[in-house]
C-alpha cells in the first residue's frame, strides 16, 4: 500500500501542494552491545586500597612507621576477608622488609611467624622451612635460645620428611641448633649437633653452606677446649681458620688475603661483597680464629 504525503512545491510565483510517494518507515530493531570482560572494571577489596595507601605513605610520604601501620591494617582486613593465602603470604614478606628497615624486632618476629604460618597455607613449603631457620638465627641473635632451639628443631623435622635426612639445608639448621645449644652450655647435645652437620659437608650441593661449616670446626673448637682436650681445640680451630681462609679468597672481589681484615672494617664493605659471600659466611670470617689458636697455644706451652 502506497503512502503519499503533501509537500509545499513553489511554481513560479506561487505555492502549490504536491502529493509525493514516500516509503514506509520501518523502525530498527536495537541490537545489544556486548560488553567486553576486560572493560569491566572491579572495584578493588578494602584490603588492597588499604596496601596501596601504605605504599604510598612509605615511598610518596617517606613515612615508614605509618606505612608499617597501613600494612598491619591490611593484612588484618585480608584475614577477614578470607583472601588467598599467596596474597597474604606476599603482605606478611612486605611487612618482614618493612620492619627490617625500622628495626623493630619485634614486629619482625611477627612478620617471619606470618611468613610461615601463610607459607605453608600457600603451599610454599620450601619457603616455610627456609623462613624456619632464618627465625631460629634471629631469635638466637637476639639471645631467645629456647625459642631458636624450637624453630631449628622444627625446621629439620619439616626438612627431613619432606626432602630427605640428607638435604644439604640441614647443614646450616643442624649447626645454627648446635651453636645455640653451645651458648647454652649444653656441650653434649651441642656436639651431637654439629658433627650431624659436618657429616652432610661432604654432598655435593653443599659449597653454599661453607659459613656453617666453618662455625661447625669453630664451635667443635670450643667444645673440646671446655672439655680440657687442647689438642683437639688446636685441630678444630686450625680447619676453621682454613675454612675462612678458602671462603675469602673464593670471593671475586677480595682477592688479596691480608687485605681482609683492613676490608672488613671499611666503609661499603659490606656492599661490595653482598653477591660474593652470603650473611652466614660474613658472620664466620668474623670470627678472630687467630686469638683463638693463639689461646689453645699458650694454654699448651704454660703446661710443658
Amino acid at each position: 500500500m502506497a503512502l503519499f504525503s503533501f509537500l509545499l512545491v513553489q511554481t513560479g510565483h506561487c505555492l502549490v501542494l504536491a502529493k509525493t510517494k514516500t516509503k514506509p518507515i520501518i523502525e530498527k530493531k536495537k541490537v545489544p552491545v556486548a560488553i567486553s570482560r576486560k572493560s569491566i572494571v572491579k572495584p578493588l577489596p578494602q584490603w588492597q586500597k588499604t596496601r596501596n595507601e601504605s605504599h604510598k605513605e612509605i615511598y610518596d610520604n617517606g613515612n615508614l612507621l605509618r606505612g608499617i601501620e597501613k600494612l598491619e591494617q591490611s593484612i588484618s582486613e585480608a584475614k577477614t576477608a578470607n583472601a588467598d593465602p599467596k596474597e597474604i603470604l606476599t603482605l606478611y614478606r612486605l611487612y618482614l622488609i618493612y620492619t627490617g628497615r625500622a628495626k623493630n624486632f619485634d614486629d619482625a618476629i611477627k612478620a617471619y611467624e606470618g611468613v610461615i604460618e601463610y607459607a605453608e597455607k600457600a603451599g610454599k613449603i620450601e619457603l616455610r622451612d627456609d623462613t624456619l631457620i632464618t627465625l631460629a638465627f634471629f631469635e638466637s641473635d637476639m639471645h631467645h635460645y629456647d625459642k631458636s632451639i624450637i624453630y631449628a628443631q622444627k625446621a629439620i623435622d619439616n626438612v627431613t620428611k619432606n626432602r630427605g635426612e640428607h638435604f644439604p639445608g640441614l647443614i646450616r639448621a643442624y649447626e645454627l641448633l648446635g651453636s645455640t645449644q653451645l651458648k647454652m652450655g649444653n656441650l653434649t647435645a651441642a656436639k651431637e649437633n654439629l658433627t650431624k652437620s659436618l657429616a652432610l659437608s661432604n654432598s655435593t650441593f653443599a659449597n653454599n653452606f661453607q659459613g656453617s661449616v666453618g662455625l661447625d670446626f669453630y664451635g667443635l673448637g670450643l667444645i673440646a677446649e671446655k672439655e680440657g682436650d687442647k689438642t683437639k681445640a688446636l685441630e678444630w680451630f686450625q680447619k676453621a681458620k682454613a675454612k675462612s681462609e678458602e671462603i675469602i679468597h673464593r670471593s671475586a672481589v677480595l682477592t688479596k688475603a691480608n687485605g681482609v681484615k683492613v676490608s672488613l672494617n671499611s666503609e661499603g664493605y659490606l656492599n661490595r661483597v653482598d653477591e660474593e659471600i652470603n650473611p652466614v659466611e660474613r658472620e664466620f670470617i668474623y670470627k678472630n680464629l687467630e686469638l683463638d689458636i693463639a689461646r689453645i697455644q699458650g694454654l699448651e706451652k704454660s703446661e710443658e
